[in-house]
């Protein structure tokens, strides 16, 4: 049964599903992708560590049912500042002890994020569909767009969440390169519907700051301070986050582990849970021997 925490880090809210907490071991964190919530993690959760492990979904700074703190800025949106934030939550829920950390998309930037600011505690790390800079992202857009983008951001999701069909439907458009017809899971639809509600309630505020400083943000250069077994995971056809954003996580990273999905997009846990369940099940396995 799952505890929920808020946690003063600061001033800001940080929000946690907290899991199993009564076991001993290595604790693992789970950082959802960005704009979504702590409810994006139990419905997708390996049964080994479901059944076995304590763990904790954690979310995003700023992210619902979490908050910024009054007064926060897009000055103050260093990856510097927010990895402070996401590991003195980490600290409050696990104390001194070693953790795994794993993030998908941006939970996955996060998760490299607090890793190579905070190596002496980091016991294993696991990024999905991640990234390790962000100016890929401008690369993307035309020039009107960037400038305009934090607003589109705030617009779409206001349209996103009028109705829990929409938000399923873009869904299908936007993340998958899969359609839903062939992927293995046939509870795709409720995974989804699990998240909405949170969607929902985000802030547009929030949105728009991490929309305009994650594509300045940059730790590459700071990977090689990890030191502890790294796995990489990403679809082959990912339309949000380029395949090539993990092989440039790789080259920093040399003795990290690297698992690419075959005809898989964005989200491989909710595209081919089995072999995702697998691949996971393994690593941590040998983790935690």
């Amino acid at each position: 049964m799952q505890n929920t925490r808020l946690l003063n880090v600061v001033g800001h809210t940080m929000a946690a599903h907290a899991y199993n907490e009564d076991r001993n071991g290595i604790p693992a964190i789970f950082i959802h992708p960005f704009a979504t919530s702590i409810a994006f993690w139990e419905p997708v959760q390996i049964p080994l560590i479901k059944n076995n492990l304590r763990w904790y979904s954690l979310s995003l700074p700023g992210h619902y049912p979490g908050n910024f703190k009054p007064g926060f800025t897009f000055t103050n949106m260093t990856a510097e500042y927010l990895a402070s934030i996401v590991h003195e939550a980490i600290t409050q829920l696990v104390g001194d002890s070693p953790f795994i950390v794993a993030g998908v998309s941006g939970g996955a930037f996060m998760a490299l994020n607090v890793a190579c600011h905070y190596p002496h505690q980091l016991a294993g790390l696991v990024s999905i569909s991640g990234f390790a800079y962000g100016r890929w992202i401008r690369q993307l857009q035309p020039l009107r767009v960037r400038i305009a983008y934090p607003i589109v951001m705030t617009l779409y999701h206001r349209y996103l969440s009028r109705s829990v069909q929409s938000f399923r439907k873009a869904s299908y458009k936007n993340i998958f390169d899969l359609d839903k017809t062939r992927t293995e899971n046939p509870d795709l639809d409720a995974i989804i519907d699990a998240v909405y509600p949170d969607y929902t309630k985000l802030s547009g505020r929030m949105l728009s700051l991490y929309s305009r400083s994650l594509p300045d943000m940059d730790i590459r250069e700071k990977l090689p301070r990890i030191k502890s077994p790294v796995l990489v995971l990403n679809g082959e056809k990912d339309p949000i986050i380029p395949p090539r954003q993990s092989q440039i996580i790789l080259d920093h990273l040399p003795n990290a582990e690297h698992i690419e999905f075959k005809g898989v997009g964005h989200f491989p846990m909710w595209e081919n849970p089995s072999a995702y369940q697998h691949v996971m099940s393994v690593w941590f396995q040998r983790g935690l021997a």
